[in-house]
């Protein structure tokens, strides 16, 4: 240690400091610590000395030197100083670790004179509670199950059938190449020498000739002499004006394989009829194009455009004997795989090209075709199960949720067959979280495991309490008598509860929905008859004067269905604003403590709350914790009963994704998953996504794999929508395009472009299918199918600022929103047009909205949280505050 005169006593202004110095006689050992702890970081050096503590950091740091807490440092080598030094100071200083200056004198330390110190024994984490970090590792690159992978008939049947000819694949090619071009360049010639022939062919035959010639394609009469005659002068004479020379040579060369009986060629050259302009008023456009064999015979399926042709009723018709002569002619030497190739890709029979796989018992054939032509799912289901493919078939039940009918179908003929898929189905609805359907299901099979399993379910149901518990109690009393003592409590609670009115309803229901009544359910029923009666006459009634009566003549209290005159018994109020014209204006409440991401309300007057990083939270109507879990969720995506949920939290071009089961109130971490698109919605399996250009709906039970798909659209995916039993696309092509597809059957009902329907200042609502725009005080929206036009009175004549930020949602109600001074004002309108709800909200708190159903929640990231219920009009609101 060494006393010397330094010039500049202290740092000023920014620095690069390398480290911090901390006296004792400044600060005392808890705000050292605290200082130390702030300004730590991975692989800093620690010092306690007599006079202080001394910080060294790993890598320097540019600070205000006025403004940080105690004496900043910098560095000489391995010299740390309070000061800053001249070389003439340097020179006269021992060797040392440490200089301090005060008042102009230094006095220098060596780091072998104090004790390291380790933060570490100062920190007490027990009370802290520690979460797995980001799992990076389960980061899912989605794959399509083996279900989904492309086949053709060489796969699905065998190599048996020949190749095809260069000439037919090109043919095919060049044809819907051209189909287009050749109806606007067709020749005037070409139809009046169309016409003349029609007319040849007319006078010649006969009503009974005309008969035969347009007979069933199930015909098995041969084409007489002159029928030849007749119909190659028509084919030859449409041909010459309709193709090029060398197309109706080909057409010719093929009819010739045919008639001649060279099967292998002819196969390889014929062309697939159309089955679906037959019935067309006016016939198709001719059709232009080299025309060339194919390569291999396989069978085209329903997804890569029709490869099937028309070519007039003459041609048309003459072709498809000829092709049902030839499928009779191979099925009867026994070359199945040829006669099947003529009947589903030549004659395009599909349906029965599949009822004759089927009596050959080739089931897993007839199946592959049956989903490569998009046939009904219980069909393709019902072939998997008879193949004995017992794992296609319940990926494609549980995909489009068709167990019922393949149940139904198998049961007599194949009862193992249908037991199997019964415990599937029971197995699906327990992955769904819908414990008491699938003890409904699983039941039926009357043996030790079904019923064991059953009662783990039913334990699971009451032990989830609410509505659920209130269920399972019905249905254990129902299938397990013995219990009953077990709930006696539950239900004189229930029975007894002058509030209990929506509890009691939950009982009364669940007893009508049973196929039968025992003793203890009548028992049951009788208890809540008096308080069911007493309820409807209140102000809060559930139940419909039917579901009263229905109660009532299932009582065994002859005496009382006597003396209550079931006439008048009162409906419930209605409150649904659909029907009524009210207004109701809502107030935001307090701000709370915790940002609020998204929201849902369950079936028990609970919310399930998203709050970003710091987790998700269930609370009741009140906004008082039920429980709370640390998982990150930003956005909730609910399943449609209400039991499980998916947990999502953006991780850059990915999502981390979690799932909930509500019921039991566990978190299972599914990995992380890219998607640019999602729904808020899903059936509890089954969820839709989006990658850009390319729509996927993967298993949430099985690694995100891909169950179906549609990729390589015409531009990427802005929006998807799941609501009421359908599906709904918008797509950014060139027009923008709207799909829709029906659910679970997954059916594309609509494609449409719209650009024919916006103009300048348009906007587009996805759900209602219609645009539009601001004209003084009215938003006018204009449906584009009908062109039906509602006009919505606003509260002012808009300014263009207020019609730029204005949107419009339809759900189950209209919502309007828009920004007007410093308020963002939300309204929503009945299907009379009629304002019935109005809520204002500061916009810099960037207020969310959310619709699932007939509820909407409108929320901000300060805590505050308006829940409107349109079924009933009722309006809650809540501060997260959770002290």
């Amino acid at each position: 240690m060494r006393n010397d005169y330094i010039r500049h006593p202290m740092l000023l202004g920014y620095r690069q400091i390398e480290g911090l110095w901390l006296p004792n006689d400044w600060f005392n050992e808890t705000q050292r610590l605290t200082y130390l702890i702030k300004h730590w970081q991975t692989n800093c050096r620690i010092y306690r000395f007599e006079q202080g503590d001394v910080l060294c950091f790993a890598e320097n740091k540019t600070l205000d030197c006025s403004s940080i807490e105690g004496w900043p440092l910098i560095r000489y080598g391995r010299l740390y100083s309070t000061a800053p030094l001249d070389d003439d100071e340097l020179k006269k200083l021992p060797y040392a670790d440490l200089a301090l200056v005060r008042s102009g004198v230094v006095t220098t330390l060596l780091f072998s004179q104090a004790e390291p110190l380790s933060l570490a024994d100062y920190l007490d984490i027990k009370e802290i509670h520690f979460e797995e970090t980001d799992n990076y590792a389960s980061l899912y690159e989605i794959k399509p199950q083996a279900l989904s992978e492309e086949k053709n008939i060489r796969t699905i049947i065998g190599d048996n059938i020949p190749p095809a000819d260069d000439k037919q694949k090109q043919f095919i090619k060049t044809v819907f190449e051209n189909a287009s071009s050749s109806s606007q360049t067709q020749e005037p010639h070409a139809k009046a020498s169309l016409s003349l022939t029609q007319k040849i062919i007319n006078n010649f035959l006969t009503p009974q000739n005309r008969e035969a010639m347009y007979s069933s394609s199930k015909t098995t009469s041969q084409l007489s002499r002159w029928q030849h005659w007749l119909n190659k002068l028509s084919i030859k004479s449409g041909l010459a004006s309709m193709m090029s020379k060398q197309q109706a040579n080909y057409i010719n060369k093929m009819m010739k394989m045919f008639e001649d009986g060279n099967v292998d060629q002819a196969l390889r050259h014929g062309i697939p009829l159309s089955k679906h302009q037959e019935n067309q008023e006016t016939t198709p456009s001719p059709y232009l194009g080299r025309l060339k064999g194919r390569n291999k015979l396989e069978i085209s399926d329903n997804q890569q455009g029709r490869k099937s042709l028309y070519f007039g009723d003459e041609l048309q018709n003459y072709l498809k004997q000829l092709y049902r002569q030839q499928f009779i002619k191979l099925d009867k030497a026994g070359r199945n795989e040829e006669a099947l190739f003529v009947l589903a890709e030549l004659l395009q029979e599909k349906e029965e090209a599949l009822d004759y796989l089927e009596s050959f018992q080739r089931y897993q054939q007839a199946a592959e075709l049956a989903r490569l032509w998009a046939m009904p799912p219980a069909y393709i289901i019902r072939l998997y199960c008879l193949a004995g493919d017992i794992d296609s078939a319940v990926i494609y039940a549980r995909l489009h949720n068709a167990f019922s009918y393949v149940v139904l179908q198998l049961q007599e003929k194949h009862p193992d067959i249908a037991d199997k898929m019964r415990e599937e189905w029971a197995e699906y609805l327990v992955d769904c979280e819908d414990y008491l359907q699938a003890i409904d299901i699983i039941w039926q099979l009357n043996n030790e495991i079904s019923r064991n399993k059953a009662k783990h379910w039913l334990e699971i149901a009451y032990q989830a309490g609410g509505e659920l518990s209130l269920r399972s109690i019905v249905k254990s009393i129902f299938l397990l008598p013995d219990t009953v003592h077990l709930y006696q409590d539950d239900i004189k609670k229930v029975c007894n509860d002058p509030l209990a009115t929506i509890q009691r309803a939950i009982l009364v229901r669940e007893l009508l929905a049973l196929p039968k009544q025992t003793k203890l359910t009548e028992q049951l029923i009788n208890q809540l008859i008096r308080p069911i009666i007493v309820d409807q006459y209140g102000a809060h009634s559930v139940l419909e004067r039917k579901e009263i009566s229905q109660f009532i003549h299932k009582s065994t209290n002859k005496l009382f269905k006597v003396d209550i005159p079931q006439s008048d018994i009162p409906e419930p109020k209605c409150y649904s604003l659909d029907a009524q014209n009210h207004f109701i204006s809502a107030t935001i409440p307090e701000q709370g403590l915790y940002a609020i991401y998204d929201v849902v309300a369950l079936n028990d007057h609970q919310y399930l709350i998203a709050l970003g990083e710091s987790g998700v939270l269930l609370t009741d109507k009140a906004g008082k914790q039920l429980w709370h879990q640390l998982t990150p969720t930003y956005h909730i995506v609910i399943a449609e009963n209400n039991q499980s949920a998916l947990l999502l939290a953006p991780r850059g071009d990915y999502f981390q994704i979690s799932s909930l089961a509500i019921t039991t109130q566990f978190i299972q971490e599914l990995g992380t998953l890219k998607c640019t698109v999602f729904t808020r919605n899903f059936d509890g399996v089954f969820w839709t996504i989006a990658i850009h250009n390319a729509v996927h709906v993967v298993d949430t039970k099985n690694d995100f794999k891909i169950v179906w798909n549609v990729d390589s659209l015409n531009g990427d995916i802005i929006e998807l929508l799941r609501h009421n039993g359908a599906e709904y696309w918008l797509i950014n092509s060139e027009p923008n395009e709207r799909w829709s597809y029906t659910l679970p059957n997954r059916w594309l009902t609509q494609r449409e472009s719209l650009s024919h329907t916006f103009s300048e200042g348009c906007k587009y609502d996805l759900m209602s299918h219609s645009y539009y725009t601001v004209k003084h005080d009215k938003c006018v929206l204009t449906s584009i199918n009908s062109h039906y036009t509602q006009r919505l009175q606003l509260p002012n004549t808009q300014s263009i600022e207020e019609q730029h930020s204005l949107h419009l949602i339809s759900r189950s109600a209209k919502l309007i929103y828009w920004q007007k001074d410093e308020l963002t004002i939300f309204r929503l309108y009945n299907n009379q047009n009629h304002c019935t709800f109005e809520l204002k909200w500061p916009t810099i708190f960037a207020p969310q909205y959310r619709n699932e159903f007939s509820q909407w929640y409108f929320f901000d990231k300060t805590g505050r949280l308006v829940h409107f219920n349109w079924d009933n009009g009722r309006v809650n609101t809540l501060s997260l505050l959770l002290k």
